[in-house]
């Protein structure tokens, strides 16, 4: 779905100008050549008192997303959800504790 020149590539190469490497955008399942193909957060929705994530992953890939209250905590990212299996489509994940402010973060690899 996209070509990279082998001879000139590097996982450092960031062949599509973006913010993202050619080596994190293959971690990503998503395009080196696309500018505007990259892992994304997404929406929030906050209905019935339980606010859900959805965000698009790629098949070969699980997704783990992490929440912080503030910032500033010394206690570090909590788990809200691991080993999420990408399906190259939308993934929802509730977060029923999800009130207020929070801090998320999406990281992904790949699926063996």
């Amino acid at each position: 779905y996209y070509q990279v020149n082998a001879a000139e590539s590097s996982a450092e190469q960031n062949s599509d100008g973006d913010a993202y490497t050619d080596y994190e955008e293959y971690i990503a399942g998503t395009s080196p050549v696309d500018e505007t193909s990259h892992l994304s957060a997404g929406d929030c929705v906050f209905d019935g008192g339980v606010l859900t994530l959805a965000f698009p992953t790629a098949q070969g890939r699980l997704y783990t997303i992490e929440w912080l209250d503030a910032l500033n905590t010394s206690g570090g990212w909590q788990i809200l959800a691991q080993n999420l299996a990408g399906t190259g489509g939308l993934l929802e994940v509730p977060d029923p504790s999800g009130s207020g402010q929070r801090f998320y973060r999406i990281k992904t690899q790949l699926s063996y």
